[in-house]
């Protein structure tokens, strides 16, 4: 009986062997064909010194997802990366079955500067109010012109994270954002923006030399960038040379007029 029972055993022991060595090369040939073969990175770089940093994202993101489990893979690792280059951003990460991964990056344009509290450095910003960089001037590194100063706020904050310390920069950056659009650009038209403590007003300094006036910007903000852009544009170029394009609420309706003569002359 024992010699039997010994027999049995070891015919279980020789059928669990066999399955698990099965099971190893099944699963050797599952990583083997389902590995990361090719990492691909689309980069999209605008600036001279984005072209540097790209390059260097590209090949940390090759690095850390070459010959992993397609299976296994998420964006964790990427997003991580990515972190350490505050002007980048992940657009797109994407498995390509069976074995490549895809993975689009975009730099997001300087738009803002604005002075750090208590610092004569300048916080530049993206359009969502990101810091991308400090730096002595408000220069774009892109074209070397200025960014748009927005003057009278104070606010601080890290690279690669929001600017923060005074709740009026979103309502400004809300603003301002949506006159870019209108204007295909708020860099092409504005110089500077300045906020004021004692009124709930933006003096809006362009390029041509003509000033806008909004009140309460916080109000239908969307309403009065409209109508702003919208009288901006109808100008003549010799009229953007001077006067103010005044906008006013009364009665829940926004009001834009332009005058030749500037109010606070």
């Amino acid at each position: 009986m024992n010699t039997k029972a010994g027999a049995i055993q070891k015919k279980i022991w020789v059928i669990i062997l066999t399955v698990l060595i099965f099971l190893s090369g099944a699963f050797l040939g599952f990583a083997t064909v389902f590995r990361v073969d090719e990492v691909v990175v689309k980069v999209s770089a605008i600036s001279e010194e984005a072209k540097t940093e790209a390059q260097d994202i590209r090949t940390r993101l090759i690095k850390r997802y070459e010959k992993d489990n397609i299976f296994a893979v998420n964006d964790k690792g990427a997003k991580s990366i990515v972190a350490e280059y505050p002007h980048f951003r992940i657009a797109e990460f994407k498995k390509d079955y069976p074995n490549r991964v895809v993975l689009t990056i975009t730099e997001d344009a300087e738009v803002y500067a604005v002075k750090q509290a208590n610092k004569e450095e300048y916080l530049i910003l993206g359009a969502d109010g990101t810091i991308l960089a400090i730096r002595e001037t408000p220069t774009n590194r892109l074209d070397n012109n200025s960014n748009v100063v927005i003057e009278g706020l104070s606010v601080n904050g890290n690279k690669g994270e929001e600017a923060v310390g005074d709740e009026r920069l979103q309502v400004v950056l809300a603003f301002c954002n949506r006159l870019s659009e209108k204007l295909n650009g708020i860099r092409n038209n504005v110089l500077v923006v300045k906020v004021f403590d004692n009124a709930p007003q933006l003096h809006i300094y362009t390029q041509e030399g003509v000033k806008i006036y909004v009140a309460f910007p916080e109000n239908q903000t969307r309403v009065k960038a409209d109508k702003i852009a919208e009288k901006y544009l109808d100008l003549s170029d010799e009229e953007r040379l001077c006067g103010c394009i005044l906008s006013t609420d009364k009665d829940d309706e926004v009001f834009v007029d332009y005058q030749q003569k500037d109010i606070s002359e």
